[in-house]
C-alpha cells in the first residue's frame, strides 16, 4: 500500500479529505499535472509517421500539455460548479491563491491563450504548426459537442449526433 500511496493516489483525493495549505499553490499545480491526461493527448498531435523528427515540434510539448490541460478545465467549470464537485483544479487554485473561482478561470484563459500564441512562436509556419492548429480546433469542438460538459445550457449550440 505504501508503495500505491508514493506512486501518487493521494493526489486524486477530493479536498474535503485533504486541507490545502494557503501556501501550496505548487502542490495543486503539481497534482493537475499529474492527474492530467495532457501529455499522453499531446503525444497524439505529431504522429511519429509524419513527424519522425521531434525536433519540429518537441518544444511546443509543454504548451500543448498546458493547452489541453486547461481548456478541459475552462470547459468542465460549469458542469462542476453546477455539480458542487469538489477538489477541482479552479476550486483548489482560489483557495491557496484567495481568489474566487471566477477570477481564476479568468487566469486560466489567460494562461491557455498565452500556451496557444508560445506554441505557435516555437512551431513556425509549415506541417507542425498545421498539425498544432488543426488539434486545437478539434479538442475545442469535442469539449463543446459534448454534452457531459452541459454547455448547451449557456451556450447556442446543437450537438451533434453519434
Amino acid at each position: 500500500m505504501l508503495a500505491l500511496r508514493r506512486a501518487g493516489l493521494p493526489l486524486l483525493l477530493p479536498r474535503q479529505r485533504m486541507a490545502l495549505s494557503i501556501q501550496s499553490l505548487a502542490f495543486v499545480e503539481y497534482r493537475r499535472i499529474k492527474t492530467g491526461v495532457g501529455e499522453a493527448y499531446a503525444g497524439y498531435i505529431w504522429d511519429i509517421n509524419r513527424f519522425p523528427d521531434e525536433k519540429a515540434f518537441v518544444q511546443a510539448m509543454p504548451d500543448a500539455v498546458l493547452f489541453i490541460q486547461y481548456v478541459n478545465d475552462i470547459m468542465s467549470f460549469y458542469k462542476e460548479e453546477l455539480g458542487g464537485d469538489l477538489g477541482t483544479y479552479v476550486q483548489d487554485r482560489a483557495l491557496v491563491t484567495r481568489m474566487t473561482s471566477a477570477e481564476v478561470l479568468s487566469h486560466v484563459v489567460d494562461a491557455t491563450i498565452a500556451s496557444v500564441n508560445s506554441a505557435r512562436a516555437v512551431l513556425g509556419n509549415g506541417p507542425a504548426r498545421d498539425a498544432w492548429e488543426f488539434f486545437m480546433r478539434g479538442y475545442i469542438a469535442f469539449h463543446l459537442q459534448a454534452p457531459r460538459y452541459l454547455l448547451h445550457e449557456i451556450m447556442d449550440l446543437e450537438y451533434a449526433a453519434g
